[in-house]
């Protein structure tokens, strides 16, 4: 199976979301980056940007899309259907295996097979989508 290795974070500056690829600094393993491309003209990089990120926020993109075509990252708080099971949680990846833990439940879900996702926000900017009821 090919997929895009891509990752996302918050911008350590401004707190936003920046996509991109993965960039480590060997001497401070605290420092983490994302490197962009934002301007690209007929196959040729014309600028890039490398912006330092928050690195507990982190997340892999899993190469999965949501039932609405949005991009389904680690870290992100989604619902998923098949048939007979449901359940609502977290994307995480679990022994190199891609999973939905769903922690009211104490369920975890492998989300390999025909499963519908609706991807409902992250635990980061939306935390409060798993509290108990």
């Amino acid at each position: 199976m090919n997929r895009e290795i891509l990752f996302k974070a918050k911008r350590k500056d401004n707190g936003e979301w920046v996509e991109g690829n993965l960039i480590t600094n060997e001497r401070n393993e605290n420092q983490k980056y994302i490197g962009y491309i934002f301007d690209e003209r007929n196959g040729v990089i014309e600028d890039f940007d490398l912006v330092e990120v928050i690195p507990d926020t982190i997340c892999q993109y899993t190469g999965l899309t949501d039932k609405n075509g949005r991009k389904i990252w680690e870290n992100d708080i989604t619902y998923i259907r098949s048939s007979g099971l449901s359940g609502y949680g977290v994307i995480k990846y679990q022994n190199g295996n891609l999973v939905l833990v769903d922690e009211k439940r104490k369920r975890t879900y492998s989300l390999y097979g025909e499963w519908k996702i609706r991807k409902d926000g992250n635990i980061f900017d939306n935390a409060e989508l798993l509290e108990v009821e």
